[in-house]
């Protein structure tokens, strides 16, 4: 019974740690993001807008 009982809580404790640690791996494309941004070319500035709402 001992043997289940560690088991299972390894594995609530492993379970715990991928939600609490899955967003880890994401940060691996934070500097991806931030060469196509910096890549990106800036578009026109906006001109008037025929229905625009301001008045």
């Amino acid at each position: 019974m001992s043997t289940n009982l560690a088991a299972l809580v390894v594995l609530a404790a492993a379970l715990i740690a991928l939600a609490v640690f899955a967003w880890v791996p994401a940060l691996a494309f934070l500097p991806v993001a931030g060469v196509l941004y910096a890549w990106n070319p800036a578009g026109p500035e906006p001109g008037p807008q025929p229905f625009s709402d301001e008045r």
